[in-house]
Parts: structure tokens; sequence; C-alpha cells
């Protein structure tokens, strides 16, 4: 089927299941309308040549990025990579862009040993990396921290543990530059292992999608993946087109027809093994323009009228009511074996792909968090009556109890 030719509507009913948060399994019947022009996309995909166009890290946590030529992987992502936050002086919570987008402003600089680093080589002691911002002195933070530096109590998100302060001179810095009290924390973790979990210092990966995986300060994973034809179909639907950066990737890639990469679940790249887990939703940091540090409605505005988890199909056929309003742009990845190095030019590898459907909004995929271990023979026979067996248990208290007022 050519791709050109005008789009044809198969009607099926087909039977997808759907796996809830707590673990009970239940089969729902979905209509859907299969376009056959869509199905072709992933055959067309595995004919392009799929590269890495670029590669970003953001040493601090909603500040500038810094575009590399190739990165070197570990537990928690790129090397570097949102290993400093900022944080209010007084509660330890996170500072972004959300609040404060004048932290798109601030510009950290890598020492070239960083730039150049390669898998598996010690860095250099004693380098520093460097911020600058707008009517700011350049300032020069240490790479690592110091046995002795004071931990301080942080939040991210979901996770409140113990970081490194890097000290009073950053966190004058800041304070003067932001204009209020706040102080520059180290992600303090050990990282790699098993473990992220039970260790206060590090910082596990949401268990529904990645139970054997941490991140450091990135929001939710390790790396975050976006395909330059994604942007493509974004910006023709768009008054003025927004820049890559407004979407803080770690990987971009080429070649692919926009929207691909939603169907990605098994790649590599440069021999380093990658597993599309969970796609990114998107918040208010989107809107902030990254050369002027100011709000403005989109790229927000118009991805809600056609990537909501209802318009795509996923907050349905996965069960996850949540999803229904949430925005989606870009793939959040995690790998099995975190080490090598990706490098720009490179191809990407897709190995398998996930079981999709397609219908006039788009393809729907079966997105599930990964399910708990199935319950006793007993309670999953009991839940397999939905909840009979609960109401049946009620029903048999009210009759002893009547029967005992009756009786006395």
């Amino acid at each position: 089927t050519s791709l050109k030719g005008p789009s044809r509507f198969v009607r099926a009913t087909v039977n997808l299941p759907a796996v809830l948060r707590r673990g009970a399994i239940h089969h729902q019947s979905l209509s859907v309308e299969r376009r056959v022009k869509s199905v072709c996309l992933g055959a067309m995909a595995q004919r392009e040549t799929v590269t890495v166009s670029s590669l970003h890290v953001y040493p601090v946590k909603s500040c500038a990025g810094v575009e590399l030529q190739q990165a070197r992987v570990t537990p928690t992502g790129f090397l570097l990579d949102r290993v400093w936050m900022v944080v209010m002086e007084e509660t330890g919570r996170f500072v972004s862009q959300r609040k404060e987008p004048t932290l798109a402003l601030v510009q950290p600089v890598l020492p070239q040993e960083v730039v150049d680093a390669q898998a598996g080589a010690p860095l250099p002691q004693g380098l520093s990396l460097t911020l600058t911002a707008p009517g700011m002195s350049p300032l020069k933070v240490p790479l690592e921290a110091s046995r002795d530096s004071p931990r301080r109590q942080c939040i991210c998100w979901e996770w409140t543990g113990p970081a490194a302060d890097a000290g009073d001179e950053a966190a004058a810095w800041l304070s003067d530059y932001l204009g209020k009290p706040v102080r520059l924390v180290r992600y303090a973790g050990r990282a790699g292992g098993k473990g992220a979990a039970q260790d206060a210092l590090r910082r596990a990966t949401d268990a529904d999608w990645a139970p054997e995986s941490e991140t450091a300060f990135a929001d939710g994973f390790p790396f975050l993946l976006i395909g330059e034809g994604s942007l493509k179909k974004l910006n023709e639907g768009m008054a003025e087109p927004v820049p890559m950066n407004r979407f803080r990737p770690n990987i971009v890639v080429s070649g692919a027809p926009g929207w691909t990469e939603d169907a990605w679940r098994h790649l590599s790249i440069g021999g380093v093994a990658f597993e599309a887990v969970k796609p990114c939703s998107r918040c208010k940091e989107t809107t902030v323009d990254q050369e002027k540090a100011t709000f403005g409605e989109e790229p927000l505005q118009t991805l809600r009228t056609f990537r909501t988890g209802t318009q795509l199909g996923w907050a349905e056929a996965g069960g996850l009511r949540s999803w229904k309003h949430e925005v989606f742009f870009g793939q959040n990845l995690i790998t099995p074996v975190p080490e090598g190095t990706v490098k720009v030019g490179q191809t990407v590898e897709v190995a398998t792909t996930r079981d999709t459907s397609t219908t006039s909004e788009g393809r729907a995929l079966l997105w599930q968090p990964i399910p708990v271990p199935p319950p006793p023979a007993g309670l999953a026979l009991a839940l397999r009556g939905g909840q009979t067996w609960l109401l049946a248990a009620l029903g048999a208290v009210l009759v002893a109890l009547l029967l005992q007022r009756y009786m006395t």
C-alpha cells in the first residue's frame, strides 16, 4: 500500500488486555478503525536509516543544555546529566523553569576532558563545571563533591533524600541571580547495581515502569529520545515553529517519519542497548522560550489538540485514567547495561516495537505499567468474579447481625 495513496479504513473489534496497577487483569473490547495508510509506517521506518543527529546533557536541572558530539552512558543517564539541582534554602524543594524561567539563561560549560570522555576512562581530578548567566561573573563548581561536603535534605518530585551541598559561593551566586535564597546541591548517590530504592542517597525510577533503573535529578527517567520528524510534524500545525530545545531531549534522531518512535520498544545505538519504557508527558516548561526566558502558550496549546492520552488511545488501551488529559512528546528510555558511548551519526537499530492499533486520531499503543506478581490462587479466583465475593461477604455479615438482633 502506498503511503501517498488515499486513506482506507477497516472496521475491527479487538481484545486488548489492560493490566491495572493493582495487578488485576481484565479484557476490554475496543472498536478501532485501522488505517491501512498508517500500518505501513513501521515498515517504512525500518527501510529508512535512522541516525543520531544530536546529543544533549543538562548538568544543572532546569538550566541550559550542553550539546555534545559523544556522550558517555552511566547508570543515571549520560555523564553529568542533571547531577546538580537548585533548591530552595528553607525547604530543599527543587527550583525549575516552571516558576523561574530565567534559569534557562544559566549556561553550564563542561571541561574538555568531560566532553571527550570515553567509556570506562576515569576523569582527571580537580575539574570544574563553569556557570555563566547575564550580569553575573562566571562561577566555578567542582565536578566532584568533597567527602566533607555537608548533606542537605532535598525534594525532587516524589523523592526526598540527602544531596551534597555545593557550598556558600555557589549558593550566593544563584541567590543573587534569582533574587531569592537558594542552594546548589549535587547528587550524592553511588549509582550502579541493584538496591537503588533501598538506598537513601540514590533515586530509583518509577517502579511501575522501570523497577530496576535509577536516575539523578531528571524528572523521571535517565534518557529522553525525540525524533526530528515528530518536531517537524508538530511545527506544521503551529503558527510559529518551536525549536527542539523546548523539549530538553538527550538523544535526537533523524531519518524516521514523525511519531515513529512512539512504537519503539527495544533499540540500540553504537552497541548500547536501550528500552523505551514510557512516553514523556509534557508540562509548562515547554512553553518557556529558552533564549528569552519568557512564557508563552505553545507548544502545549497545539499538542492538546491531538497528543493527549485520550486522543492517542493510550489512556483507554492501557487502563491509565491519569493519562486522559496529559500530552505526550518524546520517549523515556532506560538501559539494562549502563556502559558505552553514544555518538552523533551512529545508526539507531530498532529491535522490537510495541503492538499498535490505528485510529483516526493516531496510533493506540498498549502502554502498561509493569504488572505486579499474580495473587495467590484463592484470591485470584475471587478476583475473577469481580466484586461478587465482596458483596457476598458483606451480605453474610449483615444477615448475621440481623439474626443476632432478632434472637436477643
